[in-house]
């Protein structure tokens, strides 16, 4: 019975190994394309369309899909972008680039966002129906309601539209929007100023906004059940689906897909974890030949069919134990996961035989005329434990140093430009007080050109970063509060009207000229956020605007008070030259004033009043100023070395830098290998948000939208505050971005573990009174797996992830 039970542990424990091992194979691979993200797998096809062939080239484009992912899609979806329209009372500017309007359709979009105010618009209306998202609307004062003509500026046709709606998308930076850098703030700025997108349906589109216009569709694969043979052909019919479109009538249409790459990658990968699992099983294998014999000379007439039947069962029996290993509470924490359900003939039929051949081994008499078998034994089975161990620790510790990159803190939330719930100036005071969080900091994200690098621009305030920046260790030769205390010493004098007390409206009394400009009033809270208001209605003569300030936190939230005016902008619909003065500044009827250090950066024209704002073919801008302002300084900025090199600058150096399509002189506060809080294979630069608010404005631009923010302290709570809160807010977890080791490459990991030291307690047990031999073996084990940990580890981590772009990986046991 003793031998029954040994033979049963031993068939069971390298069975599971088996299963575990083959299942990296086409079960492994299938269940990690299977689980993939969209972004990974999804088919893109760009093309060009009007609404005499849109028809056509959709029915093309989703026979040609068919064909080539071998079935009907699980998703489709089909994204219409109309060219510009005047903005309402711009049709005839002749001196200035006019300010354009965007129409867009996309399938399904009601399910991504939510309704601020208005109903969702209907198809073929007379005027059409459209929404506007609540960030569009703030830069375009469009309401709810409102009915206006705009036209093509192409076709120079006239649309009556009718806003039914606003609304707020509920990611606007998430990667379905990815491709469109105006979605999440309203606004894009590319020699034209284009607000929207303006949300019509597809029929509504086709009727009114199809002249020729770009076309995205977005196949989603249905990869449930494939097999690996299915999938590879799927990826190299993709290869030559280009062709097929033309062939097919679409010349245009221009296919894009990631999962040919993730298909390799995963296959990568997978291969690489089987041969890691295969190498160490036959360590363990060896280990187990050099032990003692179990000490039955004779076979037993029944152990053949002992010995057969412990084979069948081993692979069964292993799947209990990997699901009672899940269920342990120091599962979870570690990363590791149950695997996934089912047996397949594949993995199945080797883990048998790597059973079946562990049996037999452990019957057949291994005589090794020399004393010290055990403790060689000893050696293997500790190398080989130590190994997995240190495999497992590194794949964890690399994870979780992705995913704190790519989020860039602790966590980050992400929300709308305007609107929503919180509002703009209620985020600040309602993510501080979420449970466990010590610091809560602005930032503003933005895809945007740097030096023709399409790159991504973070702004954070340079006093907060080193509070929640987390940059991983030899990633920069400056740290954190090295580079941001840099920033904060470029940082220029920035003026500031302060309110005083907690206003809730702001009275802005101006002289205007009839056909008056439109004039906005800048502000920022106290915890550095930066906001836009318009200060309407005005009229010809004098006119008494209140601005709402208390509707600014939205329901439930609280303004960071104390309130401050950063300057006015004012612009005009027209060609024609006016003058606005702002004659006084009331927050709730007490009136304020600079302060004696400041001034206005424009006087009043007639030497009455504050400031006058002279408008003409531009947007014009007043800030509060200090009165002993130093001249403009270069902006500290710190870049990742393609930058760098590109602007040829090291630390510490000045120089010039396209930042879209500004020149700018800009001070390298540092270079970082791989920049925080984005993808590791994109350049991004990194500005303090003060000074970049101050560059902004002075330039005459609304100020930026704070996009994101970055929280540190114990943020275990947040998550589900957030998801119980109702707020249109996403929230960026590191632990949503580790990636998931190959198939059942973690179970293999922790069995071979197990399993090592237990061949060192059959060693220590046959060695006879020599317990030294076998504390040699394990003291030495201990060292040669140490010593491959560093040697191997890293790279076999790596291969583990197909080759793709990582930080470094460091052994994790170390």
């Amino acid at each position: 019975m003793r031998l029954a039970l040994l033979i049963l542990l031993v068939a069971t424990v390298f069975g599971g190994l088996g299963l575990c091992a083959f299942s990296l194979g086409d079960g492994g691979v299938r269940h990690a394309m299977e689980t993939a993200s969209p972004q990974a797998v999804d088919v893109k096809v760009a093309g060009v369309v009007n609404a005499e062939n849109f028809a056509t080239f959709d029915r093309i484009v989703r026979e040609q899909a068919i064909w080539a992912l071998g079935g009907e899609p699980r998703h489709m979806t089909t994204l219409l972008r109309s060219d510009g329209y005047a903005m309402p009372g711009q049709e005839n500017v002749r001196y200035r680039p006019p300010e354009r309007l965007r129409f867009d359709s996309f399938d399904g979009f009601q399910q991504h966002a939510r309704l601020v105010s208005g109903s969702w618009p209907r198809s073929r209306t007379e005027p059409i129906e459209a929404t506007i998202s609540q960030a569009a609307a703030s830069y375009t004062g469009l309401k709810t309601g409102q009915v206006f003509t705009t036209v093509g500026r192409i076709d120079a046709k006239p649309v009556k539209v009718r806003i039914t709606g606003v609304f707020v998308p509920e990611d606007p930076r998430g990667p379905r929007w990815a491709d469109d850098p105006m979605f999440g703030p309203g606004v894009q700025r590319d020699g034209y100023t284009t607000y929207g997108p303006l949300m019509v349906n597809q029929a509504t589109f086709l009727d009114h906004f199809a002249t020729t216009v770009d076309a995205t569709w977005t196949i989603t694969p249905d990869l449930r059940g494939l097999s690996l043979g299915r999938l590879r052909e799927a990826a190299t019919r993709l290869a030559g689906l280009r062709e097929r479109f033309q062939a097919s009538g679409c010349p245009d249409c221009a296919p894009f897909s990631a999962l040919p790459e993730t298909l390799a990658r995963q296959e990568a990968g997978a291969s690489a974890a089987r041969w890691t699992v295969l190498s160490l099983t036959a360590a363990l294998a060896l280990a187990l030949v050099l032990l003692p014999s179990p000490g039955q000379r004779k076979p037993h007439p029944g152990t053949a069919v002992l010995v057969a039947c412990c084979a069948i069962v081993a692979p069964f029996a292993a799947r209990p134990l990997f699901i009672l290993a899940g269920a342990l509470p120091w599962w979870p924490a570690s990363g590791l996961r149950p695997p996934p359900p089912g047996l397949d003939a594949g993995s199945l039929l080797p883990a048998m035989a790597m059973g079946l051949l562990a049996a037999v081994l452990l019957l057949v008499e291994v005589k090794v005329p020399r004393p010290g078998t055990a403790a060689i034994a000893a050696v293997v089975a500790v190398t080989a434990a130590v190994v997995a161990a240190g495999g497992a620790a590194t794949w964890r510790t690399s994870q979780v140093d992705q995913a704190t990159h790519l989020t860039g803190a602790e966590l980050r939330l992400t929300g709308p430009a305007a609107g929503g719930e919180p509002d703009v100036l209620g985020r600040g005071t309602a993510f501080a007080a979420l449970p466990g969080v010590t610091a809560a900091v602005a930032g503003h994200r933005d895809r945007t050109d740097v030096d023709l690098r399409r790159s991504t621009l973070l702004g954070i305030d340079a006093d907060h970063l080193a509070d929640v920046m987390r940059l991983g260790s030899g990633l920069s030769d400056r740290s954190v509060t090295q580079m941001a205390a840099a920033m904060a010493a470029g940082r220029p004098r920035i003026g500031a009207l302060p309110l005083p007390g907690t206003p809730r409206t702001l009275t802005v009394e101006t002289v205007a000229p009839a056909g008056p400009p439109r004039l906005r009033v800048v502000l920022s809270d106290a915890l550095g956020v930066w906001h836009h208001l318009p200060v309407a209605p005005l009229s010809e003569g004098t006119t008494k605007a209140d601005v709402d300030l208390a509707g600014l936190a939205g329901p439930g939230s609280k303004i960071a008070y104390p309130l401050a005016v950063r300057g006015f902008l004012a612009d005009s619909i027209d060609d024609s030259p006016h003058v606005v003065t702002v004659t006084a500044l009331r927050a709730d009827g007490r009136e304020v004033a600079l302060p004696e250090d400041q001034r206005w950066s424009e006087g009043a024209q007639d030497g009455t009043g504050l400031f006058s704002l002279k408008v003409n073919a531009a947007v014009a801008v007043v800030r509060p100023v200090p009165v002993d302002a130093s001249p403009d300084r270069p902006l500290p900025i710190v870049l990742t070395p393609e930058l760098a090199t590109s602007a040829k600058l090291s630390t510490g150096e000045t120089g010039f830098l396209a930042l879209g399509r500004q020149r700018v002189q800009v001070q390298l506060a540092g270079v970082v290998e791989h920049m925080p809080g984005i993808p590791l294979d994109e350049p991004g630069a990194l500005v303090d948000l003060p000074s970049l608010q101050a560059w902004n404005l002075a330039l005459a631009r609304p100020p930026l939208p704070a996009t994101d923010w970055w929280l540190a302290g114990d943020v275990s709570g947040v998550r589900a505050a957030v998801a119980g809160s109702g707020w249109d807010v996403t929230v960026i977890d590191p632990r949503n971005l580790m990636a998931v080791p190959p198939g059942l490459l973690p179970e293999a990991l922790a069995l071979v573990l197990v399993t090592g030291f237990g061949l060192l307690l059959g060693a220590s047990a046959g060695s006879r009174g020599r317990a030294w031999w076998s504390a040699g073996g394990l003291v030495l084990g201990l060292v040669l797996g140490t010593g491959l940990c560093n040697a191997v580890v890293p790279w076999l981590v790596s291969s583990w992830q197909g080759g793709t772009l990582a930080l470094d990986v460091v052994p994790g046991l170390l």
